[in-house]
């Protein structure tokens, strides 16, 4: 499992009705006891793992495994819709028309790696779907995708490595005076309906939606 969808796979299915993280320096508590709880305790602990190096969230999501793990999650039967595609999956669905992009290798967010590093990230991905897939590799997206996320030198960095583009999650149309690395998307949602999704797709509900100040 990627280590975002693994956080919330355990503190979704734990038994557990709290659990005590250190975030830095300080110490948090969150109950456990109700869906909302773990909505927003899964919410808090991930904002927090994003913005620390890989090195140190690997160290605590060690401690969360052991803090969370018991026999009862241990035995859940729907870890494998977690599961990431293999490369021989990904290899048949190349063949037929799908497109892959690179997301980093660690799904680092690039504002919290000095250069070499952030570059390492964008450059290896890149070389690893070309090497397997054996074609170019040209569509980046953004770890996190916020603005706050990546900044001009990343966009430097992506055009280095030979990337023609870059995926945001700014939501928002694109226009000719976006920059091909700070690309808008709209998230399409599973539980969206036909009239959702062409709203969505045209404009329409982002638009209502800060006319409304809906969030």
């Amino acid at each position: 499992m990627l280590w975002t969808q693994k956080i919330k796979w355990m503190i979704y299915h734990t038994c557990k009705k709290s659990i005590s993280f250190k975030m830095g320096s300080s110490k948090i508590s969150y109950s456990l006891k109700t869906p909302v709880e773990k909505e927003y305790a899964t919410e808090k602990i991930l904002s927090y793992l994003k913005s620390i190096s890989v090195h140190l969230r690997q160290a605590d999501v060690k401690l969360l495994e052991q803090a969370l793990m018991d026999d009862k999650l241990a035995n859940t039967t729907d870890a494998e819709k977690y599961e990431f595609l293999n490369w021989e999956n990904v290899g048949q669905m190349a063949k037929n028309g799908v497109e892959f992009g690179s997301h980093t290798i660690n799904h680092s967010i690039l504002t919290t790696l000095g250069t070499e590093d952030a570059f390492e990230e964008i450059n290896k991905s890149k070389e690893q779907i070309e090497q397997v897939l054996q074609t170019k590799c040209t569509l980046f997206s953004y770890p996190n995708g916020t603005t706050k996320d990546f900044n001009e030198s990343h966009k430097i960095l992506l055009k280095e490595a030979g990337y023609s583009c870059a995926l945001t999650q700014i939501p928002s149309l694109n226009d000719i005076g976006v920059h091909p690395f700070e690309l808008r998307r709209l998230n399409i949602d599973r539980g969206h309906d036909f009239l959702v999704f062409m709203a969505t797709i045209t404009g329409v509900l982002p638009s209502l939606r800060r006319i409304l100040r809906v969030d």
